[in-house]
């Protein structure tokens, strides 16, 4: 049989097997119908109680389901062989470059063999593999996760948070990336949209959900009362999160109006002048903005007159519209997927001809470098930052594995 053929089988039993699957009537899911009105538009969602993860009712469904996909597929012919296969690739050595920080390279990675991803640094892209978290002994069962959650400019603090199984609470912890032993007072259990830490690993800034909407605070990293930045006024449907620039000066609160984001806020607060308030950057434009810092120096990407987006650049101390200035106009033909800045460099991201596009400028606009493939693929974007010498990204293609 040609491997031609062998795929051709395989395809045919993944068929055969979820339309067996699609003969037995999977258990009801009761409707509880939740309504409320969004901007004018009334919404019945009759599956919202299932967002409770802890409650009874929703551990008793999981319950259901899991007992029913048993069922389904224990005793299908194919289990063995689609099994085997896929926990061949399940357990190969996996990777995810996290972001690179004074001449250190961070990532999560999860060896052969292993069942759960631990934190991993690097002095530089060969250095040898320096083990920072494994999680794997905290949990017989292994569900209990790690992640980066944010790295101070010089490489030196780590925030990680710890998830226990496919919950959205984490737990965020400090960890001294030098001695490997943890700093600080961990924050407590909770929905997080963003943990930072000022350059001089004192305090630490977080957006988290709370009953009545979405809140910044900052707290000391040794614990203590919390104190709310920003956030008053915005409802639940808004979502606050937060951006520091690289040597704690800037402070940027962005506020998302609903999951589509089609409406984007943005204030900007000089965390040197404690007492001064948030500037607005934009808060009256009904398309999303995004912002980042080169310096004293924001760099926006925006859909404002241009539906394939483009570049603009304002002062941090004058940040209002009426004194952005744009660098990158949009290209007609080729939408912008993603803006990183690295080495002193904007590099712009495009698709062409099914192959990614990295175009550099500087803050002035003019080209100074490109980044160019000869193989179709992919790429999840540079990783990097304004005074970072190097920049990392992913390539991919039907014919090459993910490659860093």
């Amino acid at each position: 049989m040609t491997a031609e053929q062998r795929r051709w089988c395989i395809a045919i039993c993944v068929i055969a097997t979820f339309g067996c699957a699609s003969s037995t009537p999977p258990p009801k899911t009761e409707k509880k119908p939740a309504v409320e009105t969004l901007h004018g538009v009334t919404i019945t969602d009759p599956y919202r109680w299932l967002e409770d993860q802890n409650s009874p009712e929703t551990r008793a469904w999981i319950d259901r389901e899991n007992a029913y996909t048993d069922k389904v597929l224990g005793d299908r012919p194919e289990k063995d062989l689609f099994s085997t296969r896929a926990g061949q690739l399940l357990k190969g050595d996996q990777l995810y470059l996290s972001v690179p920080r004074n001449g250190r390279i961070f990532y999560v990675r999860r060896a052969a063999g292993e069942e759960v991803f631990s934190l991993y640094m690097r002095e530089g892209a060969h250095g040898p593999d320096h083990l920072l978290i494994d999680p794997a002994p905290w949990n017989p069962k292994h569900t209990t996760h790690v992640t980066f959650d944010d790295i101070t400019s010089d490489g030196k603090l780590v925030v990680y948070d710890v998830r226990e199984g496919g919950a959205d609470e984490v737990t965020p912890h400090f960890l001294d990336a030098d001695s490997g032993r943890e700093v600080g007072l961990p924050l407590p259990l909770g929905l997080y949209f963003g943990v930072s830490v000022t350059p001089d690993h004192r305090t630490v800034y977080y957006s988290k959900e709370l009953p009545e909407g979405t809140r910044l605070f900052r707290r000391s990293i040794d614990g203590g009362a919390e104190e709310k930045v920003f956030g008053d006024g915005y409802s639940p449907d808004k979502k606050v999160s937060f951006g520091i620039s690289d040597d704690g000066r800037w402070l940027a609160a962005v506020v998302d109006n609903g999951a589509a984001r089609v409406r984007r806020e943005i204030f900007l607060k000089d965390l040197t002048a404690p007492d001064s308030p948030f500037k607005t950057v934009v808060d009256d434009l009904d398309v999303t903005t995004g912002i980042d810092f080169a310096g004293d120096t924001l760099v926006l990407t925006t859909l404002w007159n241009a539906p394939n987006v483009r570049i603009m650049t304002v002062s941090a101390a004058n940040p209002e519209r009426a004194n952005w200035r744009e660098i990158v106009p949009e290209n007609k033909s080729l939408p912008i997927q993603a803006m990183t800045l690295a080495g002193g460099r904007i590099y712009v991201q495009y698709v062409e001809n099914l192959k990614p596009r990295f175009v550099a400028y500087d803050l002035q606009g003019n080209k100074v470098d490109e980044l160019t493939f000869d193989t179709l693929g992919t790429t999840d974007g540079l990783t990097g930052s304004w005074n970072s010498s190097q920049t990392y990204y992913t390539f991919s293609s039907f014919a090459v594995p993910p490659t860093i």
